[in-house]
């Protein structure tokens, strides 16, 4: 059994725990992250790499904008290849219906202090003139962007490590220890973590790991995230844009197409694509960029994701359980709000408080 002592164990080597670690590091706090697998290979590295602060829950607004700053300066401190640019976002809108509903998220963003702007027809052409002509309108926000997820936790995993943070990776936690109601580590197959605080980011194993410290958990249900690529094409899309009902699409800076069809439930944990990803998203695809198709599907991926029942993160410190946080519950869309969550996780553990109000995201919410 190997023993080994520090400061903080983080639990999960996604956004959110690398994140964690990046920011404890720079405090000079002594940290061990434990990832199941390797770093970014589920959720965090298998999205549509969209960096939006637009059409979020109000709740995650202040993580979201204070996100999009935290990503720019990985930008500047990470290696190219996570392809990080503010291209600005676009929602869709197919019906008057969803015209209305556009503006109405569009006023509360604005109240919030976001500059999204509404755009019809003609200046959605002009924006963006590859897109089906059939669009009524979209909610636009420039300040959002988008990276390349399969080499964003990677690249920030280097990155811990050259500031001091032990990762190790295919060391899954199979155990949150506790003892007279205090944390007092984790351990693992072969390997057992001596931290005073524990950070649970692990996504949808995050019930289990609760449960082994003897806390209830909140309702998570693990859902697939899938991706198709397409051959490289000459520029056609500068902007990331979705539909709720459709896909979500970006062109990669190598001229890929990245499709997205939005999670499903999932069994088991079986991650194999499925031919309803195929079919659907290559369809809805090429109605909304008709351009798309004339071209070829090369390859695709697929990565779990961890769902709540009000499709909201639990960001929180466990009240019973001196010395425990846990960060998971994303809903598909913890990408951009990640470094965000990181940084006030590193200033909770440091301080005693996090460094944004985070009340309206607590556990307690699912224990009335």
């Amino acid at each position: 059994m190997l023993r080994i002592n520090t400061d903080v164990a983080v639990i999960g080597g996604g956004i959110v725990g690398l994140s964690t670690g990046y920011f404890l590091a720079e405090k000079g706090v002594r940290t061990i992250l434990l990832e199941r697998n390797l770093c970014g290979c589920e959720g965090s590295g298998r999205n549509g790499g969209g960096v939006r602060q637009q059409n979020r829950d109000l709740r995650e607004m202040a993580l979201a904008m204070e996100g999009v700053k935290i990503w720019a300066r990985f930008a500047e401190e990470l290696p190219p290849e996570i392809e990080y640019r503010r291209t600005g976002n676009l929602k869709l809108a197919f019906t008057e219906k969803e015209i209305d509903a556009l503006k109405e998220k569009i006023r509360r963003e604005n109240n919030f202090g976001l500059a999204s702007e509404f755009l019809d027809s003609q200046q959605l052409r002009e924006l963006s003139p590859n897109l089906n002509p059939k669009i009524l309108a979209a909610s636009y926000c420039a300040t959002d962007g988008q990276s390349n997820p399969l080499h964003v936790c990677p690249c920030l995993a280097n990155r811990v490590r050259d500031m001091g943070i032990e990762i190790l990776e295919r060391t899954p936690a199979r155990e949150v220890l506790v003892s007279s109601g205090k944390v007092k580590g984790v351990a693992s197959d072969g390997v057992q973590v001596s931290a005073d605080h524990v950070v649970i980011a692990s996504g949808p194993w995050t019930p289990e790991l609760l449960r082994s410290a003897g806390v209830e958990p909140f309702p998570i249900e693990p859902k697939i995230s899938q991706l198709l690529v397409t051959e490289p094409a000459l520029p056609l899309l500068k902007h990331f844009i979705s539909h709720p009902d459709y896909c979500y699409i970006r062109q990669a800076v190598n001229g890929n197409f990245h499709i997205g069809y939005h999670s499903r439930p999932v069994k088991d944990f079986d991650r194999r694509s499925t031919m309803e990803c195929f079919s659907h998203a290559g369809g809805f695809a090429s109605y909304l960029v008709p351009k798309l198709s004339y071209m070829t599907v090369i390859r695709g991926w697929s990565g779990f994701t961890d769902w709540t029942p009000d499709s909201a993160p639990v960001i929180d410190r466990i009240p019973e359980v001196e010395g425990l946080f846990v960060a998971a519950g994303f809903s598909g869309h913890g990408f951009c709000i990640g470094p965000a969550v990181g940084r006030s996780l590193a200033e909770w553990i440091v301080n005693g408080t996090p460094d944004l109000e985070l009340g309206s995201l607590g556990i307690a919410r699912f224990r009335s």
